[in-house]
C-alpha cells in the first residue's frame, strides 16, 4: 500500500528534524578540527623554550630576573619572542626593554637566538652570559646542574640551577638561578591556537604568584625562587610545592 500523505509529511518532517539537529554538530566538529590541528601535512612544527630566574644580592637589597625566550618554526618560517621582568626589593618593578616577538631570521631553533635587546654567549652545559646593553645588565650563570630531563610523548624537558651573577646599573648582585628548557615536536605556540595549552601546565615560574605587586619583604616575590635555589645549594630534593621528583 502507498503511504498516506500524513505519513510522507511525518517523514519529511523528522528528516528536516534530523538534518537541521546534525548538521550544526558537525560543523562544528569540522572547524574544531581546523582550529585543533597541529599541523598540516606539508608543515613542519616545532618549539623551543629557555628560561632562566635569578635571584641575587648586594649591600643594597635583593633584586628578581627572569627572561624566557621562546623560539617556533612552522613550515619554513621561523619565530621568536622574549617576556623579561625584574623586580627591585626597594624599588618595585623595573621597565625592562625587551618583552615582544623579533625575527628569527637565522631560524635558529636549538640554541638561543640573538635579538637587539638581549644576546646570548654560550651554553647552559658550559656556562651562560645574557647581556643588554640597552638595560644596562648582564647576566652571567655558571655551568648548569641538571636536576630533572625527561620526555614525555612530545615534549622534552630540563631544569638544572647554577650559581650566578648579575650586573645591573653599576651594582654587582651574586645569587642563583634556575634554568627550565622546553622542546616540543609538531607543536608551536606562537602560531597556532591550542584549546588545553595550559592543562598539565608545570612549569616553574617562581615569582610568588599570591602577591606580584605592593608585596612586603616576607612575601616578596622572588620568596619561591629563593626557596628553591636555596635546597639546591644544600643538595636536597626539590621543594614539595614545585610537583616535581628529582630523578
Amino acid at each position: 500500500m502507498g503511504k498516506s500523505k500524513v505519513e510522507t509529511k511525518s517523514e519529511s518532517v523528522l528528516r528536516c528534524v534530523l538534518f537541521l539537529g546534525v548538521f550544526p554538530i558537525a560543523l562544528i566538529f569540522l572547524l574544531f578540527l581546523l582550529v585543533e590541528a597541529p599541523f598540516g601535512a606539508e608543515d613542519r612544527l616545532a618549539y623551543y623554550s629557555d628560561y632562566f630566574s635569578f635571584v641575587g644580592a648586594d649591600d643594597e637589597g635583593r633584586v628578581a630576573f627572569a627572561i624566557d625566550t621562546n623560539r617556533g618554526q612552522d613550515g619554513d618560517e621561523f619565530q621568536a619572542e622574549h617576556f623579561v621582568v625584574l623586580h627591585d626589593e626597594h624599588l618595585d618593578w623595573q621597565s625592562i626593554e625587551g618583552t615582544g616577538s623579533y625575527p628569527n631570521s637565522s631560524g635558529m631553533l636549538d640554541g638561543i637566538s640573538d635579538s637587539r635587546y638581549f644576546q646570548f654567549i654560550g651554553t647552559p652545559e658550559k656556562g651562560v652570559v645574557i647581556e643588554s646593553s640597552v638595560n644596562n645588565m648582564t647576566l652571567s650563570v655558571q655551568p648548569i646542574s641538571m636536576h630533572l630531563s625527561r620526555r614525555v610523548g612530545n615534549q622534552d624537558k630540563r631544569l638544572g640551577s647554577a650559581p650566578a651573577t648579575l650586573e645591573w646599573r653599576g651594582r654587582t648582585l651574586e645569587g642563583r638561578a634556575i634554568y627550565e628548557f622546553v622542546h616540543f615536536d609538531n607543536w608551536n605556540r606562537l602560531t597556532r591556537t591550542y584549546w588545553d595549552y595550559w592543562r598539565d601546565f608545570g612549569s616553574i615560574w617562581s615569582w610568588g604568584i599570591p602577591s606580584l605587586r605592593g608585596a612586603e619583604t616576607s612575601t616578596w616575590p622572588a620568596r619561591r625562587l629563593i626557596e628553591i635555589t636555596r635546597d639546591d645549594a644544600n643538595q636536597t630534593a626539590l621543594p614539595s610545592w614545585t610537583g616535581l621528583k628529582s630523578d
